[in-house]
């Protein structure tokens, strides 16, 4: 039953995610919401789910990673 309420979690905040105005918050939101629905995927055995998840959460990593890369070569340039 709790695995079930946790899927439900993890979807209400993927939803709330899309209803971000700025990317970043998007991807913040969605990341929390990739990490519960992944957990609920595994616990469940639905591997799919649970994939697709983990894959998302890789590229929103990649592009935190990159954005920490650009702010941090402008600050290197304003020094």
């Amino acid at each position: 039953m709790w695995v079930e309420i946790l899927g439900y979690i993890g979807s209400a905040i993927i939803i709330y995610a899309i209803c971000s105005n700025d990317m970043t918050t998007y991807r913040i939101r969605d990341s929390v919401g990739c990490i519960i629905f992944a957990v609920y995927g595994f616990l469940r055995g639905t591997y799919p789910a649970f994939l697709i998840s983990i894959i998302i959460l890789i590229i929103h990593i990649i592009f935190f990673y990159k954005l920490y890369i650009k702010k941090r070569k402008r600050k290197e340039l304003m020094e």
